[in-house]
């Protein structure tokens, strides 16, 4: 727990740190560092905090961009 700190802040601060993907995996989180994440409830705050992990989510980098191209079929025909 970080003195000083609410529930709901650190809920923040986790959801634009990228470090967590969904509420679930930040509501573990909140409970692991000693936070309630019971606090994090209703309809407006999970839009909220969900938009801001969508939004914060790491990027693939170019070379995983690459690899994952390199698996897909071309969408050329053989000749």
């Amino acid at each position: 727990m970080i003195p000083g700190m609410t529930t709901i802040e650190r809920a923040f601060q986790l959801a634009a740190s990228g470090s967590v993907d969904s509420i679930s995996a930040l509501k573990k989180k909140l409970n692991s560092e000693g936070f309630t994440a019971d606090q994090i409830m209703g309809r407006e705050l999970s839009r909220q905090l969900t938009r801001i992990i969508v939004d914060h989510k790491p990027k693939p980098s170019e070379e995983e961009c690459a690899d994952s191209n390199a698996n897909e079929p071309s969408d050329l025909p053989q000749t």
